[in-house]
C-alpha cells in the first residue's frame, strides 16, 4: 500500500509540474523580432593628394618683378586717361560758363545802349538837307556802335519784306497793301535785334493783310507809322 501511495503522490506531483509550466509558458508574452540595423555609409576616404590641390589653389600666385612692374604701368595709365578725361570735362564746362556770363554782360550793356541806336537812326531819318554834315557825323557814329556791338554777336532781325514770324517780330499794326503779300511785313517801326541765338529785342513791325477788296476804303498804308533805318 505504501508503494502505491508513493507512486501516485509522484504521478500527481509530476502532473503540477507540467500543468505550472504550461501556466508559466501562458504567462509569457511572446519574444518581439530583433530589429534590422541599416549599415551606414562609409565617409569617403581623404586622400592626401586632393588636399594639397586645394592648398596649392588657395596659395596667392606670386608675380615676378616684370609682371609687377606691367600691371603698375597699366594701372598709372588708366589713372593718367581719367585724369585728363575729368580735365577736359572741367575745361568744356568752364568755357561753357564764361560764354554764359559773357552773353549775360553783353546783355545788359547793349539792352542800355539801345534806345540811343535808336535815337541815332530818328535822327538820320528826320535830318534836314541843309545838315548834311551834321548828318553824316551822326551816320558815321551810329555805324560804329553798330559794328562794335556787332563784335560782341549783336545782330539785327530782318524784317522789311519777310513773312511775319511772331518768333521774332512783334505786330502793332495791320494795313492792305497792292505791293506786299498777305503777313508780310509792309514797314519796320522799331529794329529788332538778336545777341547770339538769344532774342534780344523783337522787331516791332506793320504787317500786311493783302489786297484791297472793291468795298473797303482805299489803303491805309500812309497813316502806318514811319519806318527807321536803325
Amino acid at each position: 500500500m505504501s508503494k502505491k501511495k508513493k507512486h501516485k503522490n509522484k504521478k500527481k506531483n509530476k502532473n503540477k509540474t507540467m500543468d505550472s509550466q504550461d501556466t508559466v509558458n501562458k504567462n509569457q508574452e511572446p519574444a518581439e523580432a530583433p530589429e534590422e540595423i541599416t549599415p551606414e555609409p562609409e565617409a569617403p576616404e581623404e586622400h592626401p593628394a586632393d588636399e594639397d590641390s586645394v592648398a596649392e589653389a588657395e596659395q596667392p600666385i606670386e608675380l615676378s618683378e616684370e609682371e609687377k612692374l606691367t600691371l603698375e604701368l597699366a594701372d598709372t595709365k588708366e589713372q593718367v586717361l581719367r585724369a585728363r578725361a575729368d580735365f577736359d570735362n572741367y575745361r568744356k564746362r568752364m568755357a561753357r560758363e564764361m560764354e554764359r556770363v559773357r552773353k549775360v554782360a553783353a546783355d545788359a550793356l547793349i539792352q542800355d545802349m539801345l534806345p540811343g541806336i535808336d535815337n541815332l537812326g530818328l535822327a538820320l531819318m528826320h535830318a534836314d538837307e541843309n545838315s548834311d554834315a551834321l548828318k553824316q557825323g551822326v551816320s558815321m557814329v551810329h555805324k560804329q556802335l553798330l559794328d562794335a556791338l556787332g563784335n560782341h554777336g549783336l545782330k539785327p532781325i530782318e524784317a522789311m519784306g519777310q513773312a511775319f514770324d511772331p518768333n521774332v517780330h512783334e505786330a502793332v499794326q495791320q494795313v492792305t497793301s497792292t505791293t506786299v503779300e498777305k503777313d508780310h511785313v509792309v514797314q519796320v517801326f522799331q529794329n529788332g535785334y538778336m545777341l547770339g541765338d538769344m532774342i534780344l529785342r523783337p522787331a516791332r513791325v506793320v504787317v500786311s493783310t493783302g489786297k484791297p477788296d472793291d468795298t473797303q476804303e482805299p489803303s491805309a498804308e500812309s497813316s502806318a507809322p514811319a519806318e527807321q533805318n536803325n
